[in-house]
């Protein structure tokens, strides 16, 4: 079976609180990423178009690794970025998802439970594939 994935609340850029168990009932893709990673800012694009092509049923959290707010915004205002960022993880939550390398992304099913670890850039169509397959 499946692993839950481990709860996390965080704050995000626009200064909202996010806790992941609240998004049960939707998708979920948990993103890992920084500002100085190449990957993260060649995937970054995708993941906003993704979120907001399937605002319906899909969320879409980008998990920055400890930067400064300031480098964070810049970033976001600099790919006009519309999708929740996440500030500041702590090394429990880091821990809970292994988090090792960037990017990294976990894809969330509506249960709560992982069904996809990726590691590296996401690539288009991949999550799609899958909550197309299951929705």
């Amino acid at each position: 079976p499946a692993e839950l994935a481990p709860d996390f609340t965080l704050a995000a850029l626009d200064s909202v609180t996010v806790q992941l168990s609240t998004l049960r009932g939707r998708w979920v893709l948990v993103n890992f990423w920084a500002t100085w990673c190449a990957p993260c800012r060649e995937e970054m694009t995708y993941l906003d178009s993704l979120a907001a092509q399937h605002a319906d049923r899909l969320t879409v959290l980008a998990v920055n690794m400890r930067e400064s707010e300031d480098a964070v915004a810049a970033f976001v205002a600099e790919l006009d970025l519309h999708l929740p960022v996440l500030l500041m993880p702590d090394d429990g939550t880091l821990l809970a998802y292994n988090v090792r390398g960037l990017p990294i992304s976990f894809l969330i099913n509506p249960d709560g439970a992982v069904v996809q670890r990726m590691v590296g850039p996401v690539t288009p169509g991949r999550i799609e594939a899958k909550i197309d397959g299951h929705s």
